[in-house]
């Protein structure tokens, strides 16, 4: 994690990060995809709720292009994203 940038983590969110799976790679992923400037409370989110760079991928063919972090986690946590791709089809 301090290699990427998160340095002075508490046990607390070490505990939290490793509980829902982000790891370097899933970092570099989402860097990858755009989004470079995330907190690490984001990446959590992120992961817990599912929003992955494929995801990301669906969404912006369904033509969602400029959505935030925040958006694609609720848009995820609400299953909104079914109904988008689903009618996009």
């Amino acid at each position: 994690m301090k290699a990427l940038g998160f340095d002075n983590l508490s046990l607390k969110h070490l505990v939290e990060v490793k509980a829902v799976g982000v790891n370097a790679e899933f970092i570099k992923e989402m860097r990858e995809m755009g989004f470079d400037k995330l907190t690490l409370q984001q990446l959590v989110e992120m992961k817990a709720v599912g929003v992955t760079p494929d995801y990301i991928r669906k969404m912006r063919s369904a033509g969602l292009k400029n959505v935030s972090v925040n958006e694609l986690i609720e848009l995820k946590a609400t299953g909104v994203d079914k109904i988008l791709t689903r009618e996009k089809r």
